[in-house]
């Protein structure tokens, strides 16, 4: 199983208690009071059309419970669609690990300290200097995806219990209902010739509903592409930990200083060693230490490696 619940011995279904774990079963059957789903008179297929029609987000009916995911345990910050924001995770010091995407319930989104500002500013997610959005980690929701580095594919982070094969080009929603439903009205029509108005008008809603999963589907696939793509072009602003700031600014500090270096003579290098060996900033061992060294001994790189470590010191000098 792709979650990792807290509690081992509980199964996962157990938590959910879920009938079907697909985004057209939380339209119909979603907790919360969203007219176009909770219009009974309409039908199935009249709640999904008018769900689809006016664009609700896909966040907004699903369930509010989230689990942490081990797997990629760090949460490198939320994207802000038309679908809901969608929180991403991965592994932060594993270059190749899945990346995973997971719908923020909307329910959910007050106590992960999420707000609509927030989401809609981009330095909140990658790099933001708010250590406690930072050092949060990812939860998924039900509705969840990940990317398979290895296999260059996206696909759904756990089972939906639908009985359908997943496939890529249909994260969001499925088509076997409603064309198992086209051919059976079309199987109706043909029986009996006299419903023919009837039925070729629920056939063509049952399109516009087919019509619009596709549409979405395709938006959504197309959006966690693209992010994937940047990530790899390292296009994505990262988040990255104080000590890792620190880390990045020690080393291009360290190449800086490499290769101004390089390009001074044996005795320009000397020279800079005596001066900066005059500093009475720098700790009284390292002064001893190379204060009793014969300097004239020295080769250029043995120089330089000294002379880099004593800058490192004090990078004022």
């Amino acid at each position: 199983m792709a979650y990792k619940i807290s509690d081992k011995n509980q199964p996962r279904d157990k938590i959910f208690k879920k009938k079907e774990n697909s985004l057209d079963y939380y339209i119909l059957n979603n907790e919360d009071d969203i007219s176009t789903v909770r219009d009974k008179k309409s039908g199935d297929e009249g709640r999904k059309y008018e769900f689809l029609k006016k664009n609700l987000k896909a966040s907004s009916v699903i369930p509010r419970e989230t689990e942490k995911y081990y797997e990629t345990p760090d949460n490198l910050g939320y994207l802000n669609t038309r679908f809901g924001t969608i929180a991403v995770g991965n592994k932060k010091y594993q270059k190749d690990s899945p990346v995973v995407f997971s719908l923020v319930p909307e329910k959910a989104k007050p106590t992960q300290g999420i707000s609509d500002r927030e989401v809609n500013s981009p330095n909140y997610y990658f790099g933001t200097d708010n250590k406690k959005i930072r050092k949060e980690k990812f939860k998924a929701s039900e509705v969840s995806f990940k990317y398979d580095p290895e296999r260059s594919e996206f696909q759904k982070l756990g089972d939906d219990k639908d009985g359908i094969v997943d496939d890529e080009k249909e994260l969001l929603y499925t088509e076997k209902k409603e064309n198992e439903m086209i051919e059976s009205l079309k199987k109706r029509q043909n029986d009996d010739i006299t419903r023919t108005s009837g039925v070729g008008k629920k056939i063509e809603k049952i399109r516009d509903i087919k019509k619009e999963k596709e549409e979405d589907n395709e938006d959504f696939l197309k959006k966690l592409d693209n992010f994937v793509s940047k990530l790899k072009k390292d296009k994505i602003k990262k988040r990255v930990d104080s000590d890792d700031a620190v880390m990045r600014r020690k080393r291009i500090l360290e190449l800086s200083i490499e290769a101004e270096l390089q390009s001074l003579s044996l005795i320009e290098l000397r020279k800079r060693l005596e001066e900066l060996l005059k500093k009475e900033e720098l700790p009284y061992d390292v002064l001893r230490k190379y204060k009793s060294m014969n300097l004239g001994k020295l080769d250029k790189q043995e120089m330089i490696t000294i002379i880099k470590e004593l800058l490192m010191l004090n990078p004022e000098n």
